[in-house]
């Protein structure tokens, strides 16, 4: 990760404040490198060993979440009247918060690796680490890029996280047949 997303995890306003308008090119390096951050995590978690075939074919199966992430910025993004930067830029932006999500797949996918996966308290640990450092970095892009007032960052953080939330919670119930299995024929 570049440095603008190491410190994003550290000092979100900060950086925010004073970043480099960002290409919206980097909206599909992004795409790219969370498919393979995912895969990488699912990969070593499940086999302690990575190979180029299941890490491209995991990247491919899992490229929609970031697609959604995309998604979610553009939705948190076209409902603020105040911002100055134009859409692609704004989304890029946003996106560069994704530090403490792929610290933490790389994290736990590692842990599974060396056995220490079925450790919940662990894993529970590392997520909640992730939720607390992604709504602070939601928050102050809100405030910084989408100059909101501190209350109408707040509720568009929380507005923001709750759907990001909602549907990877769909998602894995679909993965999972939760649903389905409940109210399916």
């Amino acid at each position: 990760m570049p440095s603008d997303e190491w410190a994003l995890i550290l000092r979100p306003r900060a950086v925010y404040r004073h970043i480099r308008p960002v290409a919206a090119a980097y909206i599909p390096a992004y795409i790219l490198w969370f498919s393979l951050v995912i895969a990488v995590a699912i990969g070593s978690s499940a086999t302690a060993r990575l190979h180029i075939g299941l890490v491209a074919s995991l990247a491919f199966m899992w490229a929609f979440v970031p697609v959604i992430h995309v998604a979610a910025a553009l939705a948190l993004i076209a409902t603020a009247p105040r911002r100055a930067q134009p859409v692609g830029p704004a989304v890029a932006l946003l996106l560069m918060g994704h530090g403490p999500w792929s610290l933490a797949l790389l994290t736990i996918g590692a842990l599974g690796a060396a056995g220490l996966g079925h450790w919940f308290e662990l894993t529970s640990a590392i997520v909640a680490i992730a939720v607390v450092l992604t709504v602070r970095i939601v928050y102050a892009y809100c405030v910084e890029v989408l100059a909101a007032s501190a209350v109408g960052a707040g509720l568009r953080a929380a507005a923001h996280q709750a759907l990001t939330y909602a549907i990877a919670v769909l998602c894995v119930d679909w993965a999972v047949g939760g649903l389905a299995q409940r109210f399916g024929p």
